[in-house]
């Protein structure tokens, strides 16, 4: 079995691949970037235990972070419990991924892994990864599989907190579609502005990039908060809430 882990700024997602590529176990946990290696050890045998499997079937290993204070501590705690080789994903380690930008060392390792596994889907086609989770993050991929460039925003839940945060009189909300595109109160009218919005900023950013890049451009979406604007673009050929994980995987098999 292959463990996947995808460190954000806000969780931590794991998925348990088997030799079919089934990912047979998954877990999301809360970024905690104290949390101590002895900590995410016992947390680690928890999840396993409660999901009927045992330390010795994961052979591998491969862990994707945007965060860097977790990463040592998750790593020790790793290697506690498993006997398996950790791969850490950077594009040091994917030397085979054309990566077209200025600076190489500067891209996430989850950008990495969403233009890896967005070759499952639209291989042969430009596309455009929408990753929806604390920051948007849109990773563009060409024809050849390269990684042409990003595009970041604040998440729809940093969107929505910094909106309740700084002014007087507007809350915080739930992040969901209104019945019409206008809000005819202030709980409404604001899930029209941010979830409307982040659907037409979706719609207005494959415009942009189809006219600079020439050709069609497929649209994926992912991450915890796709679900709230993927039913509302046209756009998106595929929403998989494991995109990321996937991409790891196909990473680290190149390695075995």
């Amino acid at each position: 079995m292959i463990l996947t882990v995808d460190v954000g700024n806000s969780n931590i997602v794991l998925g348990v691949y088997d030799d079919s590529r089934t990912i047979t176990a998954h877990w999301r946990l809360s970024t905690l970037p104290l949390r101590t290696a002895d900590e995410l050890r016992v947390v680690l045998a928890g999840l396993l235990r409660d999901s009927d499997l045992e330390a010795a079937q994961v052979r591998a290993i491969v862990v994707g972070c945007v965060v860097p204070p977790v990463l040592s501590p998750l790593v020790r705690a790793m290697k506690a419990l498993f006997d398996a080789d950790v791969h850490i994903v950077t594009a040091d380690s994917v030397p085979w991924l054309k990566i077209a930008i200025d600076n190489r060392k500067e891209i996430g390792a989850d950008l990495i892994a969403n233009a890896v596994s967005s070759q499952d889907y639209v291989q042969g086609t430009a596309c455009a990864v929408f990753d929806f989770g604390t920051a948007l993050s849109v990773t563009v991929v060409d024809a050849d599989g390269r990684i042409r460039g990003a595009s970041i925003a604040p998440g729809l839940m940093k969107a929505s907190l910094a909106l309740s945060e700084g002014t007087a009189q507007l809350p915080q909300i739930e992040l969901a579609a209104p019945p019409e595109p206008f809000g005819t109160n202030t709980v409404t009218a604001i899930q029209s502005g941010i979830v409307f919005g982040y659907a037409s900023l979706v719609e207005g950013m494959m415009r942009r990039y189809r006219d600079y890049l020439q050709c069609d451009v497929k649209a994926l979406a992912t991450g915890g908060l796709a679900d709230i604007v993927a039913p509302l673009v046209t756009e998106f050929v595929a929403v998989d809430q494991w995109l990321t994980l996937n991409g790891l995987r196909r990473i680290i098999e190149r390695y075995q």
